[in-house]
């Protein structure tokens, strides 16, 4: 099985025996001259320096690599990068340029890339094959705009979204220890819109709890607009509380937190997600609550009498995977 590693310019030797072929025989790639192992050890190097760049090894020999790179200048480009991928001709349709592109999208997306362009010479039906097998669409095609080895070549440029569109300046932040200022932001949010159920110390009570506790939540700038307070004990990650700002709400914000929650959860290793809510039927506004962590996967489990407050229902909320 081939192993897929990060390059390294002291890898530019032996990338460049399965790139130079392609120079010299093919209309493949539009670079006409072979570089020097010096000039293409800089590019790895420089490329590396903003994308991954990413090697398939079997038996200790690089079969196969795998990189991105700028779409274009202007910044409004900056979510976008276009990606190539070689294999040598003796390890085609092995799955090498599969799992190197596999890889490279998950690196793309933890780096905040929304979508991959891919740049074919036609005619390639194997390339254009494994393009549209991985999920990319034709774009459109640049006609006549290169020539090589005699002739005028046309381009057909695909493109794969590689994620959600939602705002990309908005960041994902987890706090393991919460800080003083996170807590006074989701305190406050918590007790304008739900002061009734918890106590006017809650901010406190919070910072008491602070080695259990923790805060993940959205941010825009240095406001947060979508958090979570949640603690990993008893063999299940526990949401405490949740609260999106008035002004975000039904923008899709707490579904895009509970998306990143489930995803850093997973990471830590847990399988499963609990909670406790008022039920509706003490509190029938809590029904839009359980509506929304329903839509997010969540099932009610139990029921309890008094477990909060006297004569108040509360439900035990499970998503498990």
């Amino acid at each position: 099985m081939p192993t897929i590693r990060s390059a390294t310019p002291a890898d530019a030797g032996a990338i460049l025996e399965i790139y130079a072929p392609f120079i010299t025989g093919t209309c493949i790639t539009f670079e006409t001259e072979v570089p020097s192992i010096g000039e293409f050890a800089a590019r790895i190097g420089s490329i590396a320096k903003s994308y991954p760049y990413l090697v398939s090894e079997m038996d200790g020999k690089i079969v196969g690599y795998a990189y991105a790179s700028k779409h274009r200048e202007r910044a409004a480009y900056r979510f976008s990068a276009d990606v190539s991928v070689y294999v040598a001709p003796e390890y085609h349709r092995q799955g090498v340029g599969r799992a190197l592109y596999t890889k490279l999208f998950d690196m793309l997306r933890e780096q905040g890339i929304y979508t991959v362009f891919a740049g074919i010479t036609l005619p390639n039906e194997k390339s254009a094959g494994l393009h549209k097998a991985l999920g990319f669409i034709e774009v459109g095609v640049y006609h006549n705009v290169g020539y090589k080895l005699g002739k005028w070549l046309d381009v057909i440029w695909m493109g794969k979204a590689l994620k959600e569109y939602d705002d990309p300046e908005i960041e994902f932040i987890v706090e393991k220890e919460p800080s003083a200022a996170a807590i006074e932001q989701i305190s406050s949010v918590i007790m304008t819109y739900a002061g009734s159920y918890f106590s006017d110390n809650f901010a406190d009570d919070v910072r008491t709890d602070a080695p259990y506790q923790r805060l993940c939540y959205l941010k825009n700038g240095e406001e947060i607009i979508s958090g979570i307070m949640f603690t990993c004990l008893d063999g299940y990650p526990h949401i405490t509380a949740m609260v999106t700002k008035r002004d975000y709400r039904g923008k899709g914000y707490g579904k895009r937190l509970m998306r990143h929650f489930v995803d850093y959860v997973t990471g830590l290793g847990f399988h499963g997600i609990e909670l406790y809510a008022w039920s509706e039927k003490t509190k029938p506004v809590c029904a839009s609550t359980q509506a929304f962590y329903k839509g997010t996967g969540f099932v009610v489990e139990s029921e309890h009498m008094g477990l909060w407050a006297p004569n108040m229902i509360t439900v035990k909320m499970k998503m498990s995977w």
